[in-house]
Formats: structure tokens, C-alpha cells, sequence
């Protein structure tokens, strides 16, 4: 929740009423997006024919069959054509997720167009032979409909057996529409999680991968050696040892979006005598984000005997917005300088 306390408007009672301005923002749980980090391919290069690992594991990828550097949701990004572009990084087990451990992927991705005759795989290292395993991010038909237009999330154990896959789904994906994709993968517990958009857009929870997700596949984007190619854009794409916290996911999704923020301001100084009412106009302006609808809640440092109300009490700041702040003084009320303290609350963050 974006919370702005700002002190304003100097409030006499015979007494001008000094005023500054301030801010007191929330306290929130730290986020960590560094720790257990062992691939990450952010596509900023912007030329060239090799994807860099920003991981510090030195994992390039080799661009494969033309995929072209574009804009993307986190600076620079990889359009592929769904014919047989994709990013090939070379096999290594710190990508995969052994018996008794934990991990993450996080991935951007803009659909350009449904697949048609094959699914469309967006990272695959997938392997079905016996033995086998790894994870799969794919467009396909998962619920009838006869168009592949639906995310999986795919995650098979290298123990086999028939249905022996965890797969999470995300309907009705729109094109030219950016997603975020967070898979955790707990071989721990033999279960997925698929976050899409934020921690708070948890999609499903379940189980039924046994094994390690490993394999010895190449780690492709944009689509594999056997053309199951994707028509998408797709951004810093992540890999991690360790399950991350609600506060991560939410970190990496904030990467890609601008939170919403916002100022206030006053009418100035004011003075008010005993047993009467002064009024004084307090200013929302938005900042960044979205507009999203600011409440006044409080408005604090009021001697004994005043009170302070809010006409209208809430209002959305698509470029700026007002309330007026009404603030009555009793006869037995004492005379002094006061700072009063207002505090807007943005009720959709």
C-alpha cells in the first residue's frame, strides 16, 4: 500500500501555524533478487549474436537462426519469429533442480501471434526420455477451444511414469500483451507454483513431478531443436536455487512496471479564531504509476477542542486532485501554533 504523510498548512489560532513538508513512507519486507541468482539473460545487448549470463556464471547463449533485439519490459529484449529463432545456452546442472532442492524461473514474455500447427515453447528443458526430465514454459491449448492461446507451465521428474507431470495454466493469454511469469519448483515436496503478474496473482499450486527436474538438454528461448518455435518477445529471463519470497516476486514484477506514487500539497498558512471553522485545500498530484484512488484519512497535531474533516474523502489523481480540509476550532480551544499533519493513503496499492 503507497502511503504519503506530508505536513502542510500552517493552522492559526491567533498564531500563524509554521508548516513543512515530509513524507513517512510504510515500512515493507525487504526484497532480495540477487541471492541464489545462477543464470540471467537480460537481452540488452542490443546487437550482436550472443545473449549474456548476468549471473556471473559466464552461461552466454548463442542466438540461433536470427532473433532480433528489440524494446522491452526491462530495457532491451528478444524478438522471436516462431520459424526457428530461438537462444541456445549449454547444458549445465545449475539450471536444474536435483532431488531434495528448490528453484525459481522468472521470465517476461509479449505474445505476437498463437502458434498454429505445434505449440509454441517460450523456455524449454524438457527432455521425455526415460530417465529424464526438466521444466517446459509453453503456449498451447489447454482448454479445448481449438486455439493455442494458453500458457503451461511444465514441470516433469526424471522418475517416469504415465501423467507423472506438474502442469499449471494460464488461459486466454492476449497478444501484444506483456506477462510475467514466476514457476517455483519444489522437487522438495514434488510441486510447482505459477505466479503470472505479480506474488499477489498466484495461478495455481499442485503437485505430481517425482525426481529431480533435471535433463540434458540445451536451455532454449524462443523455441528448441525441433522447431516448437514461439511468434513472442521475451525479457530477462532468471534462474534460481531457491524458492523466492512473496516480496521477490513482487521486486522483479515492479521491474517492469512503474508504482504508483504520489505528492501533496496545501493552500498555505491559515488562521482560524476560537469557536469558528477555517478551510484549506489540500492538492494530490500524480507522480508515476496508474492513478489509483487516494483516501485522507488523518489529519493529525489538532489541539484540544478542533477537529478536522475532509470533503470529498477520497479522490484519483489522474493528473492532480483536491480535498478540502475544514478545520473547526471550539471557544474553549487554546491559542497556539500548531503543525497539522495530513496523510493520503492510495487505497489500490
Amino acid at each position: 500500500m503507497s502511503k504519503h504523510t506530508r505536513t502542510f498548512g500552517c493552522l492559526y489560532l491567533f498564531f500563524v501555524i509554521s508548516i513543512g513538508f515530509f513524507i513517512f513512507l510504510p515500512l515493507a519486507v525487504s526484497a532480495d533478487i540477487t541471492t541464489g541468482l545462477v543464470g540471467h539473460w537480460k537481452f540488452d545487448e542490443g546487437s550482436g549474436t550472443v545473449a549474456s549470463d548476468s549471473s556471473g556464471n559466464v552461461n552466454n547463449g548463442a542466438l540461433t537462426s536470427g532473433p532480433t533485439w528489440t524494446t522491452g519490459k526491462v530495457s532491451g529484449a528478444l524478438s522471436f519469429d516462431g520459424v526457428d529463432a530461438r537462444v541456445s545456452i549449454p547444458d549445465r546442472n545449475i539450471h536444474e533442480f536435483n532431488e531434495g532442492t528448490n528453484g525459481t524461473i522468472s521470465f517476461w514474455f509479449k505474445l505476437l501471434s498463437y502458434p498454429s500447427s505445434v505449440d509454441g515453447h517460450l523456455v524449454d528443458k524438457y527432455d521425455s526420455s526415460v530417465g529424464q526430465g526438466g521444466y517446459l514454459y509453453r503456449i498451447t491449448d489447454t482448454d479445448g477451444d481449438g486455439v493455442r492461446d494458453d500458457f503451461r507451465a511444465f514441470i516433469h521428474g526424471t522418475t517416469n511414469c504415465n501423467g507423472c507431470g506438474s502442469n499449471v495454466n494460464k488461459t486466454n493469454i492476449s497478444l501484444n500483451q506483456w506477462y510475467h511469469a514466476v514457476s517455483v519448483i519444489k522437487t522438495t515436496s514434488n510441486s510447482s507454483e505459477l505466479y503470472i503478474d505479480g506474488a499477489g496473482a498466484l495461478i495455481s499450486s499442485t503437485g505430481n513431478f517425482f525426481g529431480a527436474a533435471t535433463s540434458t538438454q540445451t536451455l532454449s528461448i524462443g523455441g528448441n531443436e525441433a522447431a516448437s518455435n514461439v511468434n513472442a518477445v521475451i525479457d530477462d529471463a532468471r534462474i534460481y536455487n531457491r524458492v523466492l519470497t512473496a516480496a521477490d516476486i513482487t521486486e522483479l514484477y515492479n521491474l517492469g512496471s512503474t508504482a504508483f506514487d504520489f505528492s501533496l500539497t496545501n493552500g498555505g498558512n491559515k488562521s482560524v479564531t476560537q469557536g469558528s471553522s477555517v478551510n484549506n485545500t489540500v492538492t494530490a498530484t500524480l507522480v508515476s504509476g496508474t492513478a489509483q484512488a487516494v483516501s485522507f484519512i488523518t489529519a493529525s497535531g489538532l489541539p484540544t477542542g478542533a477537529a478536522a474533516t475532509f470533503s470529498p474523502i477520497s479522490c484519483t489523481p489522474s493528473t492532480a486532485c483536491s480535498t478540502v480540509l475544514t478545520i473547526s476550532a471550539l471557544s474553549t480551544t487554546p491559542a497556539g501554533t500548531y503543525t497539522i499533519t495530513v496523510t493520503g493513503t492510495a487505497t489500490g496499492g
